[in-house]
């Protein structure tokens, strides 16, 4: 790199310089965010690049949010996760439980009935505005305490977590499901959102910001409009991997030109390696026809590998391309 950089400082003026080298962190800054995780060496790598190229890194208000969760997300899955909250909720815990997180929240409940009241969702599945209040996280509950109400539920009885840029839906199996309203461009908001998703399917999170909103921005102008119910809109977003993947190694051998002939959706097979002697972890990637493409980032694999094993039925494909031509893969599990 630095021969490259060199080369480029004296064929182009000072200010070209410093645009690509801007361009540079950028790419690179891209690449680290793509798969949802930002590892502490992705972060001392970008930190080093910078330095060296005389850029400084400045960030809008929108990538230091995009940095914040996925950062948050490696915490999770690494198991380093460490509650920002302190103190405790205001009502009595567990002797084991403890406080996750904390947010302002609209809390909504999803109910059925005869007469119009409330947001419709389709059919007589209307959204209930409950009251406001501040909602905290623990280990064991999701409560909300506001200045007229409190609710709350367990998490034992979340069948699902969603995150919306409105909100999260928790879809539950057992009581009324419940949407809290939290506009997702804060920390905070978003920390809930990420931390409740992992606490409540006990599973590896990506730090993705979400794109689509859970009340559509129709209802504010026409109470009357037909919109898809529940459970259609957890039924759509099944359409989306529930990981997406980065593969590297993919310039060793002919890697590359199997990957060249790829198009999105193609069949992709995941093969744990327990005796690689490298890495006990690895997570090899082929095609169809077991051609190898390359390997899961180590950082990922050490933690989707055991998740691989106890649902080796996972289904996986061509999720898409980065801008350099990476191939990205989609795990559905």
């Amino acid at each position: 790199m630095e021969t490259a950089i060199v080369c480029q400082r004296s064929h182009y003026p000072p200010h070209a310089f410093a645009s690509q080298s801007k361009q540079l962190v950028r790419e690179v800054f891209e690449e680290a965010l793509e798969d949802g995780i930002l590892e502490p060496r992705e972060e001392q790598q970008l930190s080093q690049l910078a330095i060296s190229l005389g850029v400084e890194l400045e960030f809008a208000k929108e990538d230091e949010l995009r940095i914040a969760v996925c950062r948050l997300a490696y915490e999770l899955d690494s198991g380093n996760f460490v509650p920002q909250d302190a103190g405790s909720a205001p009502f009595k815990m567990g002797a084991k439980e403890e406080l996750l997180a904390h947010s302002k929240v609209y809390w909504h409940e999803i109910v059925t009935l005869k007469r119009p009241a409330g947001i419709p969702l389709g059919g007589d599945n209307y959204l209930k505005e409950i009251g406001s209040g501040v909602a905290y996280l623990t280990t064991k509950q999701v409560s909300m305490v506001g200045a007229l109400q409190s609710k709350k539920f367990t998490l034992s009885s979340v069948q699902r977590v969603t995150r919306y840029t409105d909100g999260v839906l928790f879809n539950r199996s057992s009581g009324k499901s419940v949407f809290v309203k939290m506009p997702m461009d804060s920390e905070a908001p978003a920390r809930f959102a990420l931390i409740a998703e992992h606490a409540c399917s006990g599973e590896p999170v990506l730090g993705f910001m979400p794109s689509a909103a859970f009340i559509p921005k129709s209802v504010a102008v026409d109470a009357s409009a037909t919109v898809p119910n529940q459970s259609q809109r957890i039924q759509q977003s099944d359409a989306d991997p529930r990981y997406t993947f980065r593969v590297v190694g993919d310039f060793v051998g002919n890697r590359e030109s199997y990957i060249r002939k790829l198009r999105t959706g193609d069949p992709i097979v995941l093969v744990r390696e327990p005796t690689n002697e490298h890495d006990p972890h690895a997570v090899a990637v082929y095609d169809s026809a077991r051609h190898q493409l390359g390997y899961l980032k180590r950082d990922v694999a050490y933690w989707f590998s055991p998740l691989l094993g106890r649902k080796p039925d996972a289904k996986a494909q061509v999720h898409c391309f980065s801008s350099e031509g990476s191939l990205i893969v989609g795990v559905y599990v």
